[in-house]
């Protein structure tokens, strides 16, 4: 149940090089000199697809060829394979919805271990679990008893910043910061110790790296990119391949401990209209050549065996069903020549398609349709096309080749089960080494973005207070896609082996001679000599971290409120920031000495110690090394803001990152340009006065409407009035006192003619804050609502707070926006955050208005 909350208010005092890149191609697309003709348009006369161009995009050097031995190894399958096998070969069912032994009664290509998923369905399998497991699915995959041509699956995961579904894997990193770090080595290093622990376990591929670029910071997805600049991300990216599998050509290509890479999403995924999931891309074909045109040439260079096809829709086009990009584009442009997976559903958004029937993305150029607890009828359709001649022996010999050729470069038809195959070793997951290689890369993530006085690095023997959310949370500095598929269902024993940042600042404090102590809400007592305060956003992916804004927290300044206390008590102050994204966070740099971007620096938060606090006599153990690889925002509504855009005007640009050998002063930052939504500067609304674009209109019993400006108005028939009142002391003049002087209905509203989204925030559980004191209890029913447009709104009657409410004393009020919306509230175009009406003799003062989200735990419920 939810309930209203009700609290006294305290009051509170504030004090407040990247490689560059060039568009690929010709100036102009090749002259289309055919004429339009009624072959051009479908049947009911809409346009044909736009043309994609194979022969101006980025063509990687060409790659080895194939031993013989693995042609013949090829050839020798295929010949022996049945066409039910061959099918099945088509198939990447997700594991949550197999056992071994379905593997006899249909041979499936891949097992897709999507996030979340586990042996036996158990969280905390072991990596004998997992190795146990592998044998059985080979064991089954290879029974000559079962049907047609026997070959092993694929056991491929989804990992984003280790294999971070096993129970003490390493938790590296995500790629935004290792972007930061800037490292072509270190990169290949971490992707070789995530491949070390993939095969040590048993799975032989890995749905990863992410190679797009992310154009739109509102997306959940950014921290997946190494950059938003196409030639970081090609760069990285093709780094991460190689580590992964091993240099194409070489002894150590996909042997023993190399894993298969599925590179995603073949394209475009980080350039949707809005940031959106699975969204629409406007782009024309240059745009789409000059952002991920490159960085899937390097991955496709660098020899990735595997891509995965992107679920959005360019011009409204699916992709998954879009042959001139799959097999155009992909196979001809690019040379790609491995196998090329559906993602999850994708197949249902492709016309004349369902989500378990679409030979037209087989013959558009996916090899492998995705499926979950809709297997059995997939392959049932997929037997119907082929029996049908909807779905030819060759378009099925073409991708079962693809298919066998990939398991045969990978030594999956050497006949040898996964426990004894080259770096089946146990001892590899969680090893120190990677240990160790995952705290370099946290410490060389962190990128500096202020540092005046030269609070940093912490001077040994200093007195240290470590305060805010994240300083002692593994969820927070490990971020989504850990453990869990959103990551905010672990808890500390999901993540064995885990140092939190409080934990290596208090080890580097100690060493350095001097104490910490931590305080969550900063409230310790004693003195100190500088406070760490460690928060940023709560984990996220994919489309659940979608955002509306790249304000970090619209109607809740706790961290605001922390800094500025810390601050009046003369302490210098240090923000570690962690995101997954770059956001606007102009207030919280103006209260900070100093702020750090952490990113998502994974399990190692001794790395970030490594670096802010000094050693012995106060010596520098580790400067700060990272640069930005995205765009730092100056204002919050700076969703695309890329290096080659034209009206480039970030806070920071790429390349960007102090270190303690360059000193610069960061100026006071503009604080008013936070208000991107439309929900007033951090969804403030009212504050003594309203903000912009609000106003407060008064409207009296006659029927007239009032304006509030300057410091007093009454209504022409005097039945309202409202005048500039004290809110914590004499003369602050910071409310506004309201009389209604019970004649008849009157009320007053603050609104916009500009009308906000407040879907997600409802859906996320905010509410509306009212901070206010009663002058006068009513005499009458008092309803307050919200608005959304004209006839349009939501009133709860709130009389009875009013009455039960002490005389004279400020309280704040929290109401979830759920309870306006159940009252009639369309809360996806609110225009009004406070309507308040009686029509009896009432007086209240106003002194604050705000959306705000409730603290974990937090139960309300409607008046």
């Amino acid at each position: 149940m939810r309930r209203l909350l009700t609290l006294p208010i305290l009051a509170a005092a504030f004090g407040l090089a990247a490689c560059d890149w060039q568009p690929v191609g010709p100036e102009k697309l090749p002259e289309d000199k055919s004429a339009a003709s009624a072959s051009q348009f479908g049947a009911r006369g809409a346009p044909m697809p736009p043309m994609l161009h194979p022969d101006i995009w980025p063509a990687p050097a060409a790659r080895p060829a194939d031993s013989l031995a693995v042609e013949r190894a090829v050839n020798a399958a295929l010949a022996r394979m049945s066409p039910d096998a061959k099918l099945a070969q088509m198939l990447q069912v997700d594991m949550r919805h197999i056992v071994p032994d379905d593997l006899r009664q249909v041979p499936f290509g891949m097992i897709r271990a999507q996030a979340g998923s586990y042996p036996n369905g158990d969280r905390n399998a072991g990596v004998v679990d997992w190795l146990s497991l592998a044998d059985d699915f080979y064991a089954a995959g290879t029974d000559p008893a079962g049907r047609g041509g026997r070959v092993p699956a694929f056991w491929c995961v989804e990992t984003a910043h280790g294999h971070t579904a096993l129970k003490g894997g390493t938790i590296f990193p995500h790629n935004i910061g290792l972007g930061a770090a800037g490292e072509a080595v270190l990169v290949r290093r971490v992707a070789m110790a995530v491949a070390a622990e993939t095969g040590a376990s048993g799975p032989d591929c890995v749905i990863s790296p992410r190679l797009n670029v992310a154009e739109d910071d509102r997306s959940g997805r950014v921290y997946e990119s190494f950059s938003e600049a196409p030639a970081i991300a090609a760069r990285l990216g093709g780094a991460y391949v190689t580590g992964l599998q091993g240099k194409p050509g070489s002894g150590e290509f996909l042997r023993g401990p190399r894993v298969v890479s599925a590179a995603r999403t073949f394209l475009g995924d980080g350039l949707a209209d809005g940031g959106q999931e699975r969204g629409n891309i406007s782009l024309d074909e240059h745009g789409l050549i000059d952002r991920d045109g490159l960085s899937f040439a390097s991955g496709v260079g660098n020899g990735a065996q595997m891509l995965l096809a992107s679920p959005a829709r360019w011009q409204g086009i699916p992709l998954h069903g879009f042959a001139p990009l799959l097999t155009g584009v992909l196979r001809q442009g690019l040379g790609f020549d491995g196998i090329l997976l559906g993602d999850w559903d994708a197949i249902a958004d492709v016309p004349n398609c369902m989500a378990d029937d679409c030979v037209t993305a087989i013959n558009a150029g996916v090899d492998m349709l995705a499926a979950g607890d809709n297997w059995r009828r997939l392959y049932a359709n997929m037997r119907s096309a082929y029996a049908e001649g909807r779905l030819t022996e060759a378009r099925v010999d073409e991708a079962v080749r693809r298919i066998l050729t990939v398991k045969a470069r990978a030594g999956l038809l050497a006949g040898v089960k996964p426990s004894a195959r080259d770096g089946a070793d146990p001892a590899l997951v969680g090893a120190p080494a990677h240990r160790a290689l995952a705290r370099e890369a946290a410490r060389k993530s962190l990128v500096l973005l202020k540092n005046n006085r030269a609070v940093l690095p912490v001077r040994a023997g200093a007195r240290v207070l470590v305060a805010g959310e994240g300083a002692n949370n593994p969820r927070m500095q490990t971020g989504g896609w850990t453990r869990t598929w959103q990551g905010m269902e672990t808890s500390r024993a999901d993540l064995p082996g885990v140092t939190t940042i409080w934990e290596g600042i208090r080890a580097a404090v100690e060493a350095a001679g001097g104490t910490a102590t931590l305080s969550v809400d900063g409230s310790a007592t004693g003195k100190f000599d500088v406070a760490i305060v460690v928060y940023g956003e709560e984990p996220y992916a994919e489309f659940q971290g979608e955002i509306e804004t790249l304000d970090y927290s619209p109607g809740d300044d706790h961290i605001l409120n922390l800094l500025a206390r810390l601050r009046q008590r003369g302490i210098a102050t240090v923000s570690v920031f962690l995101s997954g994204r770059p956001l606007w966070v102009n207030p919280e740099i103006n209260a900070s000495d100093a702020f750090v971007a952490a990113w998502l620096p994974g399990q190692e938060g001794a790395g970030v110690a490594d670096v802010i606090v000094a050693g012995p006599k106060s010596r520098i153990r580790h400067d700060f090394r990272g640069k930005l690889t995205f765009s730092w925002p100056k204002r919050a509504d700076q969703y695309r803001l890329n290096r080659f855009d034209a009206d480039y005007d970030p806070l920071f640009p790429v390349g960007y990152g102090l270190s303690y050998k360059e000193r610069r002063t960061v100026l006071l930052l503009d604080e008013g340009v936070g208000a991107a939504s439309g929900t007033g500067a951090r969804g403030v609304f009212f504050d003594a006065r309203p903000t912009y674009p609000y106003i407060l209109d008064l409207f009296a019993a006659d029927g007239t409407r009032t304006p509030f400006i300057g410091e007093w108005v009454a209504s022409r028939d005097g039945s309202i009035s409202a005048r500039v009142t004290d809110h914590q002391e004499e003369g602050d003049g910071n409310a506004l006192g309201i009389v209604f002087s019970g004649q008849s209905p009157t009320s007053i509203m603050l609104a916009s003619s500009t009308p906000v989204d407040l879907s997600r925030e409802l859906a996320a559980g905010y509410a509306m804050a009212f901070e206010w004191r009663v002058d006068n209890i009513p005499f009458g029913k008092v309803e307050i609502g919200l608005g959304c447009g004209v006839g349009c709104a939501g009133r709860v009657d709130i009389s009875s707070f009013f009455l039960e409410a002490p005389a004279r004393e400020w309280q704040r009020t929290l109401v979830p926006l759920s309870c306006f919306a159940e009252k009639g509230a369309d809360l996806s175009r609110f225009t009004a955050p406070l309507m308040l009406s009686t029509s009896g003799d009432f007086a209240v003062s106003l002194a604050d208005v705000r959306l705000v989200k409730p603290e974990a735990g937090a139960t309300l419920e409607c008046p």
